[in-house]
């Protein structure tokens, strides 16, 4: 079985020799050209040997049973492949060997195992929208005109599913996953991306069950609390309560308290953690971390623009 997906790294020999790799390639001596597949970011390796020619297509998989990579043979001649796999963990290796001849295909991944059940989550659908209705305002300097009709149809789609299958009504709130009561700050960027106005019933809703059912006694606030499978305890999360300070914009002296709180948290040279030990009020995780001093930056901007609104 792999390691976890958070676990250490397991193929890294772009940085060392010794980290770990697996490789598909003929067996024998071969010359290789690469090249992106039309608009996407599938990678096409061609292998041309002396019994014939092989194209690998591959790409990050992330669905489920989703098979990454694609290996077929385009030209008479039978070619022979090995796919070397030397992970780095415990020293472990193995090895594959097979031959494929014109017009022979074979698909194959590498995937981790999983941690549960596959879920909907809200913020995976949400960012699938955002980058949708993105690229509907780029399609002009994109030059894809005639996408847009498609894109707008999904982009509607998501939109529908993430207000019916989103929204709970025991918790009151829009939350992790569809069908869930669990809340997730990320729920939070419904506002921030533009998806919902701040002051939407529901969202205000889920701005204040956020605050009120994520926050901590500093007034911090939690990705979530609901079981993950992992072990241990995460502490607040200084991104989260900026995500909440942003989505409080509307209401400038709630949004600048829960700013200042989280800014709080910056060092003698104004460094930002990922977290903050909830008993101890101790930095934790990475530092730092960029993700936090991004959200600083957007919920600063956001607070500033709310009330250059407000003296106008």
């Amino acid at each position: 079985m792999l390691p976890r997906f958070d676990g250490p790294s397991v193929f890294a020999r772009l940085l060392d020799d010794d980290a770990g790799h697996l490789s598909v390639r003929p067996a024998g001596e071969f010359a290789a050209t690469r090249r992106y597949l039309d608009q996407t970011m599938a990678l096409a390796t061609t292998f041309t040997t002396a019994t014939g020619v092989a194209v690998l297509t591959d790409a990050l998989a992330v669905g489920r049973n989703d098979r990454g990579h694609a290996l077929g043979a385009g030209s008479p001649g039978v070619l022979v492949l090995s796919a070397p796999v030397a992970p780095a963990v415990d020293g472990a290796t193995a090895s594959a060997r097979f031959t494929l001849r014109a017009g022979e295909s074979a698909g194959f991944a590498l995937a981790h195992a999983s941690s549960g059940e596959p879920r909907d989550f809200l913020y995976s659908k949400l960012l699938c929208w955002v980058a949708l209705d993105r690229a509907i305002a780029l399609a002009g300097p994109l030059a894809a005109g005639d996408r847009v009709e498609g894109w707008t149809a999904t982009r509607e789609a998501i939109r529908t599913a993430i207000c019916e299958r989103g929204w709970s009504e025991r918790a009151g709130a829009y939350t992790q996953a569809f069908g869930a009561d669990d809340l997730d700050a990320s729920s939070l960027m419904l506002a921030i991306t533009g998806f919902l106005p701040g002051d939407d019933p529901r969202m205000k809703a889920t701005i204040d069950a956020t605050a009120e059912r994520l926050g901590d006694e500093r007034g911090l606030v939690y990705r979530y609390r609901a079981a993950d499978g992992l072990e241990g305890d995460e502490g607040t999360f200084l991104l989260c309560t900026f995500w909440l300070a942003q989505a409080l914009a509307g209401e400038i002296t709630a949004a600048r308290a829960t700013f200042e709180r989280a800014a709080a948290y910056a060092n003698d040279v104004g460094l930002l953690a990922e977290e903050v030990d909830t008993d101890t009020g101790e930095l934790l995780g990475n530092f730092p971390q960029a993700l936090s001093h991004i959200g600083l930056v957007n919920a600063a901007w956001a607070i500033s623009e709310a009330e250059a609104r407000a003296r106008s």
